[in-house]
């Protein structure tokens, strides 16, 4: 795994472990269901000319989602900060994300790109550490420690001794 590589996998379990971040922020006023059709809607927008077959999954989903989102749609409008959760949910976390994803199994390998899974949980507490309070316990800190040995074990980056 190269090194651009490995910015592209921590940048994705960034983007992948915000996710959590931005649907806590938004499921409230939105719902889950209109959120959702936000979600798959926006990025299948950013995905259109570089990766059609993504894009074409998430406008399937949209199409879908259109009938129930519109029947679950808030009855008051919104508030900015649910927008902006929202549109950041569906360009960076999921339209970016998906960008980021497909370069990395071009690049690195399916093997290496499915390690990213291994980092959103770690990136989600960071996140909610971060920027919404909350503490992590011990128990979560160590889980977070196995998680980056897992990863760095799984690409290559660490090597026990002994083996090749």
């Amino acid at each position: 795994m190269t090194r651009r590589d490995l910015i592209d996998l921590l940048a994705l379990g960034a983007l992948w472990g915000a996710s959590f971040l931005f649907m806590r922020m938004g499921a409230f006023e939105f719902g889950p269901v209109a959120l959702v059709f936000l979600r798959v809607a926006g990025a299948s927008l950013l995905l259109l000319p570089p990766l059609a077959v993504a894009a074409g999954s998430q406008l399937a989903a949209s199409v879908v989602l259109l009938v129930p989102a519109w029947w679950f749609w808030p009855a008051a409008t919104p508030a900015a900060p649910a927008w902006l959760a929202a549109t950041a949910l569906a360009l960076a976390c999921t339209g970016l994300a998906y960008v980021l994803y497909f370069r990395l199994i071009a690049n690195a390998g399916i093997a290496q790109a499915m390690s990213v899974t291994f980092l959103i949980p770690a990136f989600a507490l960071l996140w909610g550490w971060l920027l919404l309070g909350e503490l992590p316990t011990g128990t979560m800190l160590l889980g977070c420690a196995v998680i980056l040995l897992g990863t760095a074990l799984a690409t290559g980056k660490l090597r026990l001794p002994g083996s090749r």
